[in-house]
């Protein structure tokens, strides 16, 4: 399991960025939302999802994400140049939280879901999943919870009851708005 960080300090891709967080209590949702503007990366990144290929980071993409307090997953929202949603990205997470510093971050638990429209995921990385529990990486209560908390989330996402998803949209609209 690794502890990762909104503002990816760590991510060598990104050549030059802008991180900012605010807190956001609205109904709801209680916890952080990040933007982190990729100015520049050294190259796009493109993922295959549902058979479908498609870049989702590349010059003047924004990654916005937000975590919820007390949740079990985060979901990163990646918008174009355009702020058009490339894909939505859900991380199942054993822990949302703070670092010292005021970063928000979450214990990534390997199991992910993903999107390409709001209301249709797609659940990936099972293998390691199953690979960190095999390697005693995690625990089988690990292992067990994190495939409750990814069957919860992926109804949630499909029936539309996911908070996060009207949060994002909302959001995501504002943002466009702002550029008008």
């Amino acid at each position: 399991m690794k502890r990762k960080y909104a503002n990816r300090a760590d991510w060598p891709r990104i050549l030059s960025k802008r991180y900012e967080q605010q807190r956001l209590d609205h109904a709801g949702f209680h916890g952080y939302i990040t933007w982190l503007w990729l100015d520049r990366v050294k190259q796009p990144l493109e993922v295959e999802v549902q058979g479908v290929r498609r870049c989702v980071a590349g010059d003047g993409y924004v990654w916005m994400q937000l975590f919820p307090d007390g949740g079990r997953h985060t979901l990163t929202i990646m918008l174009d140049r355009k702020l058009q949603v490339r894909q939505w990205y859900y991380d199942v997470a054993r822990e949302v939280g703070l670092s010292p510093d005021g970063i928000p971050y979450w214990d990534d638990m390997y199991l992910d879901v993903v999107c390409f429209s709001p209301y249709e995921p797609d659940l990936i990385d099972q293998d390691d999943l199953d690979a960190a529990l095999e390697e005693g990486v995690i625990s089988e209560e690990d292992y067990e919870e994190t495939c409750r908390e990814a069957e919860a989330l992926l109804q949630s996402v499909k029936d539309g009851t996911n908070p996060l998803i009207r949060v994002g949209l909302e959001q995501v609209e504002s943002m466009a708005a702002g550029l008008k």
